[in-house]
């Protein structure tokens, strides 16, 4: 249940949502733009993909790469990289490009390999 700022219940997420756009000065705003805006920060904060997707409770993690995966294109590039690393070397550049963590998953202070050439 949604209560106005010290006044009565909202009876309609809708109308209410609507009088919040107006009172921020704000057009063509609406809810699902505010979950874009979810999904495409924690992408590009490094949040994996398939966590993502359930947080957006999407069907499957194929409706997510397929709407935020652009976001973070440098992914594919290092995933790519790592054909450019000696046999011997690729399962420890494996393991630097594989994980997509953010902060919360351990990832703070972990670099990505730079592309070279």
């Amino acid at each position: 249940m949604f209560h106005r700022c010290g006044s009565s219940r909202i009876e309609s997420i809708k109308k209410g949502f609507a009088a919040c756009v107006a009172d921020a000065g704000l057009t063509d705003l609406h809810p699902h733009d505010l979950r874009r805006t979810f999904g495409s920060w924690l992408v590009q904060s490094g949040v994996g993909i398939e966590r993502v997707s359930e947080l957006l409770r999407h069907g499957s993690v194929a409706i997510t790469a397929s709407v935020y995966a652009h976001l973070r294109p440098d992914d594919l590039a290092s995933a790519a990289a790592i054909l450019d690393c000696p046999k011997s070397q690729r399962a420890t550049a494996h393991s630097h490009t594989h994980s997509h963590t953010g902060p919360e998953e351990g990832g703070a202070g972990i670099e990505k390999p730079k592309l070279v050439g």
